[in-house]
């Protein structure tokens, strides 16, 4: 199993050393490009949400990501200290609504959800007094072995 951690300040401009710290761990594991990109998109919009909804673009909070990767599946987890907010409460959008209005934004934790197996949500009940966003996906590329 590989196991990776990356710490950032609650600030947008951080987002492009999530990527790349994404693209260098997922790639190690022997992720092909299509799953690399949907991972980078889906940590994206998670740390994004944090960042503008729950910091309010605070560099003096913080957002852990942590990245598990087995041969058969890829575990995400973000953690972070605001306002607790739940995404599996969401309601599914009304689409045609969506389209009729021309909404700009507001799909992406529609999006995610239809990127990932699983998703779960804890609220500031473990040690660390955390959020805790879990998404997992399995694996499209079953290797036999993790390289190390």
């Amino acid at each position: 199993m590989i196991e990776r951690q990356i710490k950032i300040a609650g600030v947008p401009e951080e987002l492009a050393k999530v990527r790349a710290f994404l693209q260098q761990t997922l790639e190690a594991a022997g992720l092909d490009d299509e799953e690399i990109y949907q991972w980078i998109w889906i940590v994206d919009e998670g740390c994004s949400n944090i960042i503008r909804h729950a910091y309010h673009n605070d560099p003096q909070r913080f957002i852990w990501i942590t990245v598990r990767i087995t041969n058969e599946r890829v575990e995400v987890e973000i953690q972070d200290e605001g306002e607790p907010f739940d995404p599996t409460q969401v309601p599914e959008p009304d689409l045609q609504l969506h389209r009729r209005l021309r909404k700009k934004g507001g799909l992406g934790i529609y999006i995610l959800r239809r990127l990932v197996d699983h998703l779960s949500y804890e609220q500031k009940q473990h040690p660390q007094g955390r959020n805790r966003l879990i998404l997992v996906k399995q694996r499209t590329y079953n290797s036999s072995t993790i390289p190390s």
